[in-house]
């Protein structure tokens, strides 16, 4: 099964993974979280809509003794002055920055709809400077404070049908996604967005993708799977993949 991406949010830990970060030739570039919003998801024709805190921080050389050697700890400085900054008036900070060794951003509500994004309007060169990238993260709240958790991926996703279908779905989609990332994500579920006219389910104990119409289904009664062998080539499924 081929993938076709149209975008993707994948996500990763708002962990870096050094002390210092070369930033001398990343003056001006910006690092965007998105703080307890709506997962946001960008395609070719919809904007995103943002809900929760926005906050964009700017890389300034007056911050940090040495552009070539910023530390972490000056870093986590910059993060907590641009959060306390940019709250809402009256509230505090939405999330707080820690660290010496590494850098950690966490989201200070409790509860299952705490997250922390990091948006993909951030300098990409900035993402890579600091090990990171845009995507949803599920910080605290979930597990208690400071607890970090998997992060969880809203990719959208398009790709052409089986030139035969065979009944019981296409096997293979979980992996199919995990290879074309290059990464270990299992897929939890998949949601039709545009797929023409079909209905799909993903069945993760085969790994398999279904696919339903109405074509032989009377009034009132559930949607069949698709006859074993149809030549589903010529379909585009859209969707939404979710995956851990």
């Amino acid at each position: 099964m081929s993938l076709g991406k149209l975008s993707n949010a994948s996500a990763a830990s708002v962990t870096t993974g050094a002390a210092t970060f070369d930033l001398h030739l990343l003056a001006g570039a910006e690092l965007d979280l998105l703080i307890d919003g709506p997962p946001v998801v960008i395609s070719p024709t919809y904007s995103p809509i943002y809900g929760g805190n926005l906050v964009s921080v700017k890389i300034k050389a007056a911050d940090y003794a040495s552009f070539a050697a910023a530390t972490a700890a000056e870093l986590v400085a910059v993060l907590n002055r641009e959060l306390a900054a940019q709250a809402a008036a009256g509230q505090p900070p939405a999330a707080v920055a820690s660290g010496t060794s590494t850098v950690s951003i966490k989201s200070v509500k409790l509860g299952q709809n705490a997250t922390l994004q990091i948006l993909p309007s951030s300098t990409p060169a900035l993402l890579t400077a600091l090990t990171l990238t845009a995507g949803l993260y599920l910080g605290a709240g979930l597990l208690g404070v400071g607890a970090q958790v998997s992060p969880i991926f809203h990719d959208v996703m398009s790709f052409a049908g089986d030139s035969s279908y065979p009944t019981g779905g296409s096997l293979g989609f979980g992996a199919a996604v995990k290879s074309f990332f290059g990464d270990g994500r299992q897929v939890i579920a998949v949601l039709a967005l545009d797929c023409n006219g079909y209905m799909i389910a993903y069945v993760p104990a085969t790994d398999a993708l279904k696919v339903f119409d109405g074509a032989d289904t009377t009034p009132d009664e559930p949607l069949d799977e698709v006859d074993n062998g149809t030549n589903l080539s010529g379909t585009t499924f859209n969707v939404l993949v979710i995956s851990a």
